[in-house]
């Protein structure tokens, strides 16, 4: 079951809306390999069951520690991040019957690989901003199938 959806997608960070089929793709890998190794196996695995107990971590909102307020995005900004992430990086690609080729209309100038992964690691970083958001809820949460601060890696990195 998908974390969130196109029409999700499109508010927070927009791709180009007619590129149904690469976003579901996107999003499998995005789910599969990004989310369930941030929330570990058997969170991951909670989530996909009881989708509906998490609303406040999947759309974000205000929580309550010691009485005071915090409000943060939820883990739907950080998988539309991700996603987007990786949609700059295959976005110019086109897989061909000769391999992959790069579209390069008239009147277009290509977009260096340099900047596209400047690109790709800006969306990782705000990403990882929206991550440590959503920890500091999950922690208050105090789940036994969620790890603890001591052994989590709290930051989404960019190779």
């Amino acid at each position: 079951m998908a974390l969130w959806t196109l029409d999700e997608q499109l508010m927070i960070r927009p791709i180009e809306s007619n590129n149904f089929q690469k976003f579901e793709m996107l999003q499998k890998e995005v789910e599969q390999n990004d989310l369930q190794l941030y929330l570990g196996f058997e969170f991951y695995q909670e989530l996909q069951r009881n989708t509906a107990n998490y609303s406040l971590l999947l759309n974000g909102g205000t929580y309550y520690q010691s009485g005071v307020a915090y409000r943060f995005a939820g883990l739907k900004n950080v998988c539309s991040y991700l996603l987007y992430a990786r949609y700059i990086r295959q976005s110019y690609l086109q897989d061909t019957f000769s391999g992959f080729v790069a579209h390069t209309g008239n009147d277009f100038q290509r977009v260096s690989s340099e900047e596209l992964r400047n690109q790709e690691s800006r969306n990782k970083e705000i990403a990882g901003t929206y991550w440590d958001e959503c920890l500091r809820y999950l922690y208050t949460l105090n789940l036994d199938y969620f790890p603890q601060k001591s052994t989590r890696k709290n930051r989404i990195s960019c190779l």
